[in-house]
């Protein structure tokens, strides 16, 4: 007779086949665009298939005893702890085929120089594409030498020159290695062009008059049709680097230990059920530890240079309150910019993680365009979200520090990752053979979080300013 099992796959399916269902608007809610919750999803799914086989192996090498309604329970568990934990917002997520896993990515690079012209992350080198070619020439006897070291475009080519008394005077060409100027500027010889190479020589008429020289050309970097020259420019050729970053799943086991006398008690004098408290215990253990550690990811992680946000400056300056409020949202500007200068691609916060004091910053700005989050149950939890952002508390951090986060609206690309072998899953209930009345159950995930792209969070601290003491001078304390 066949044993009926239960099918995280097939509860998963069923819960996301109802587009309007609570899962569905919950985790979209927590990602940061709808192809981020739907990878999200996929990745979620490809997980529960992956536990299945392990706990098909589990029965048939371990005498596995599966009970139905506890495996239920324990999977609106797992679902529930990866929408409510700070993941969404912090990491990207992706489900690990084998504990140990290698995530691609790609830079671009110049093929002549190595240069990283456009990296995953990060602003790049893009130097001298697209613009005139600007060269400072060496000036002798009357005579401007000029090296491009590059194939030129006929009648691009344009030099300055200035004057003693600080004037400047233009040459330029005509396409055909001559000079057009004013008169009595370039000398009837001495001057040439070569198209070929870049090298340039202008002989001034007069040699005493030019002090500095300063040179531009476009480089031809598609070559002439007509006559099939060749492209000689190297700087517009390109190749693709592909790089990795390494992910490995580490086991971990949260055990509840309870006993028979326990049991019995507690379901005959209270009505509790001490195995399914224990389980909604130890989840919420599991949820406070994936928070952490995302958070610690960043913090230890971090290459910023933590901007101030000086609200003990504002005090002195602002005597009413709303002032003070209004100067802290105009900070959080200057801290988006720093996260897009350190990124190139970070451009604005898509998450903002702080400690406690910060928080409260961000709670005091109702009618300010923050709204706050009456479902929150715990100390560590989304507060609130400011102008749709969501914000989020760590009490492990400094109470004055805070981290602006992006996490790219394509879901590709935040600070930490999330890798997922198996997902948060209950263990059978198990006895003590030495102690008959002992028994324990548990709960299992094997995860790897780690950092992939530091410069997507930006630390900021904020200064504050305690009561004033007899003789009224404030004193200042600043988050390190």
């Amino acid at each position: 007779m066949e044993i009926k099992t239960f099918s995280e796959s097939k509860a998963f399916s069923k819960l996301t086949a109802n587009k309007d269902s609570k899962f569905l608007n919950a985790i979209r809610k927590s990602s940061v665009s709808a192809a981020d919750a739907k990878n999200r999803i996929k990745v979620y799914s490809n997980v529960m298939k992956r536990n299945e086989a392990v706990r098909e192996q589990m029965r048939m090498f371990s005498g596995f005893a599966e009970m139905p309604i506890l495996t239920n329970q324990y999977f609106n568990a797992t679902v529930s702890a990866n929408i409510r934990s700070f993941a969404g917002f912090l990491a990207i997520e992706r489900d690990m085929d084998q504990p140990e896993a290698l995530l691609g990515y790609y830079d671009l690079l110049g093929v002549t120089d190595n240069r990283n012209v456009q990296p995953n992350i990060g602003y790049g080198d893009v130097n001298n594409l697209g613009i005139p070619q600007e060269v400072e020439g060496t000036f002798a006897a009357g005579v401007a030498t000029i090296a491009f070291n590059e194939k030129l475009i006929p009648g691009s080519i344009k030099v300055t020159y200035t004057k003693a008394d600080n004037t400047k005077v233009k040459i330029m060409d005509d396409a055909n290695g001559n000079f057009l100027a004013l008169p009595g500027i370039v000398a009837a010889t001495g001057s040439s062009i070569n198209y070929q190479t870049g090298a340039v020589t202008v002989a001034l008429a007069d040699t005493s008059v030019a002090v500095a020289f300063l040179a531009q050309a476009a480089k031809d970097v598609a070559g002439d049709p007509i006559t099939g020259q060749a492209n000689t420019s190297l700087i517009n050729r390109f190749k693709l680097e592909r790089k990795y970053y390494m992910a490995k799943a580490l086991p971990s086991l949260l055990i509840g230990e309870t006993d028979l006398m326990t049991l019995a008690g507690s379901d005959k004098a209270l009505g509790d059920d001490v195995v399914a408290l224990m389980g909604a215990k130890l989840t919420e253990v599991y949820l406070r530890v994936t928070n952490k550690n995302l958070v610690d990811v960043i913090v230890k992680n971090d290459i910023s240079t933590p901007y101030v946000i000086d609200m003990a400056g504002a005090a002195a300056k602002f005597l009413d309150y709303g002032s003070r409020l209004d100067f802290f949202v105009a900070e959080l500007v200057n801290v988006d910019t720093e996260l897009a200068k350190q990124s190139a691609v970070g451009v604005h916060a898509t998450a903002y993680v702080g400690g406690t004091e910060v928080i409260n910053w961000f709670r005091k700005l109702k009618g300010r365009g923050f709204e706050e989050n009456t479902d929150s149950t715990f100390i560590d939890d989304l507060v609130g979200n400011y102008n749709g952002i969501p914000v989020l508390r760590q009490s492990t951090l400094d109470p004055r520090t805070g981290y602006a986060i992006c996490k790219t609206k394509d879901g590709q690309l935040a600070p930490c990752i999330r890798g997922i072998f198996l997902p948060l899953t209950s263990t059978p209930i198990v006895n003590n053979y030495m102690n008959p009345v002992q028994s324990s159950h548990g709960l299992y995930y094997q995860e790897a979080i780690g950092s992939i792209a530091a410069e997507l969070a930006q630390k900021f601290t904020v200064s504050d300013v305690a009561a004033a003491p007899a003789g009224g001078v404030f004193e200042v304390s600043v988050a390190a």
